[in-house]
């Protein structure tokens, strides 16, 4: 019982860590979108008027 219980506990750690590099990728690509936004304006408007 208790050797399952590590097991299962190993397994949430990895998968806790599979998200945060998930989750850390997403905010690097959102923040390199919104640096590309901010540094070209004349791209900014038109994705501004789609939304």
């Amino acid at each position: 019982m208790m050797l399952h219980h590590i097991s299962v506990k190993n397994n949430f750690q990895s998968n806790t860590l599979i998200a945060q590099a998930v989750v850390a990728k997403l905010k690097f690509k959102i923040l390199k979108i919104h640096a590309t936004l901010l540094y070209s304006p004349h791209r900014y408007f038109p994705f501004q008027m789609a939304r």
